[in-house]
Order: structure tokens, then C-alpha cells, then sequence
């Protein structure tokens, strides 16, 4: 990018088995934020929805399961917080804010049963579920 440090949203469809990741484009997000997001599908068309509702700005993807090339039906989602970033001495680049938060975190109206896995903890890196509310805090 240009250089300066951006936090961004950007909606994903990966499937390992298939051999496919396909993006939609990525939009910028700054601490405090709020944003709205989703994953449908509706006649064969998968969407994956990210909103900031602070800018309005919309990350959008629509994918086919032909696309996909199987007639998938897919029994979990993953909510990320992904950094690209150095891969030491980078604390001081996440928010001063300390967290992030997603609340309302549902599939179909239900609260999820969360696996929590954290790959860095160098920052004091923690994930915490409160029913359908998750934190990442470092």
C-alpha cells in the first residue's frame, strides 16, 4: 500500500479441498468502528458481506456453486483477525484501543460453539467468547 499502516475488512470464500480463494475488494477500517457482516446462501449463490457502517463502504462477494465447481454445503465459518505484518517487534502497530469486538457474532440466529485458536501471542494476544459476543485483545 503507501506505506503507512491501514487496518482493513475484506470478504473471503476459501475452501482448502478445492483449491479456491476468491476476494472481493478490501475497504478501511479504523478503531471503533462499527461493522456488519454476514454469510448467506441463497438459490446456489453463496454471498460473504462485510459493512462499515461508520463510512458506508461495503466489501461485497458472490460466488456460484458452480463456481465453486461441487455442490457444496459448508458446516462452518471462521471469524479472523488476520495481521500482515513484520513478524517480530510489531505490538505497537495494533489499535491503542486493545480489542477488537464482534457482537452478535450468529449463524441462523443461534449463537456459534466457538473454537478458539491464537497462533501469536507475543503481544499478549487472547480471543474471549461471551455467548455470541468475541473479543480479540492483545
Amino acid at each position: 500500500q503507501t506505506g503507512r499502516a491501514v487496518w482493513q475488512l475484506q470478504s473471503w470464500y476459501v475452501w482448502g479441498q478445492g483449491g479456491k480463494a476468491v476476494t472481493a475488494p478490501a475497504i478501511n477500517v479504523s478503531p471503533g468502528d462499527e461493522l456488519k457482516t454476514y454469510m448467506s446462501l441463497v438459490d446456489d449463490v453463496w454471498t460473504v458481506y462485510g459493512e462499515n457502517t461508520n463510512t458506508g463502504e461495503q466489501s461485497i462477494l458472490t460466488i456460484t456453486r458452480e463456481a465453486l465447481g461441487c455442490d457444496c454445503d459448508f458446516e462452518w465459518a471462521m471469524l479472523v483477525h488476520e495481521t500482515i505484518t513484520k513478524k517480530t517487534n510489531y505490538c505497537d502497530t495494533y489499535p491503542a484501543s486493545d480489542a477488537i469486538d464482534y457482537k452478535n457474532a450468529m449463524a441462523d440466529g443461534k449463537a456459534f460453539e466457538w473454537v478458539q485458536r491464537v497462533q501469536k501471542d507475543d503481544c499478549n494476544q487472547e480471543i474471549s467468547v461471551d455467548g455470541s459476543d468475541v473479543t480479540f485483545s492483545w
